[in-house]
C-alpha cells in the first residue's frame, strides 16, 4: 500500500488514493473505507460515493457494486452524512469514487463486470455482499441417486 491516509487531517490523503485491483483489494478497500468513516465522523463533511461503469460493462454490475458499498457503510455513518449515486461511464475499468466534501479521495477500481470487494475475505461469509459466491450463489441441488 502506498501513501498514507489518516482521519486527523485532510492533507494526509494522497490525491486520490487508487486502490489496487488485485488479490489485496478486499483488505485495502476495507482499511480505506474505515478511514473514510473516521474522517467523516471527526468532521462536518459529507461523503459522496459515485459508481461508474467501465467500458463494456453491464448496468446490473453498477447496482451490485453500489449495494456492496452501501452495505459496508450501513450503520457506520448516518444516512444524512453519505450520498450514493451513479456517474457517467468511464473509459477504463469500472470504479467507485469516494469524495470527502468535494475532494476526490479514494478510487476503488473493479475488473470488467466484477463485483467490488469491500471487506476482508473472512467477512464475505456475510450474505449481505454480492460476489465471491455469497448473495448470488445458487443453492446446490442434490442429485437423486
Amino acid at each position: 500500500m502506498t501513501g498514507t491516509l489518516t482521519a486527523q487531517t485532510k492533507t494526509a490523503y494522497p490525491k486520490p488514493y487508487i486502490a489496487p485491483n488485485d488479490a489485496n483489494a478486499c483488505e485495502v478497500n476495507s482499511a480505506y473505507y474505515d478511514l473514510l468513516i473516521q474522517t467523516i465522523l471527526s468532521g462536518n463533511e459529507r461523503l459522496f460515493v459515485i459508481a461508474r461503469l467501465g467500458r463494456g460493462e453491464s448496468p446490473d454490475i453498477l447496482r451490485r457494486r453500489l449495494h456492496n458499498v452501501k452495505s459496508y457503510f450501513e450503520g457506520r455513518l448516518k444516512p444524512e452524512r453519505i450520498t450514493f449515486t451513479q456517474g457517467e461511464k468511464f473509459e477504463g475499468e469500472g470504479r467507485v469514487e469516494f469524495y470527502v466534501g468535494s475532494e476526490l479521495t479514494v478510487v476503488s477500481p473493479s475488473k470488467r463486470n466484477a463485483d467490488l470487494c469491500v471487506s476482508c475475505c473472512g467477512e464475505y461469509d456475510d450474505a449481505k455482499y454480492y460476489g465471491f459466491g455469497k448473495i448470488d450463489k445458487p443453492k446446490r441441488k442434490r442429485r437423486k441417486t
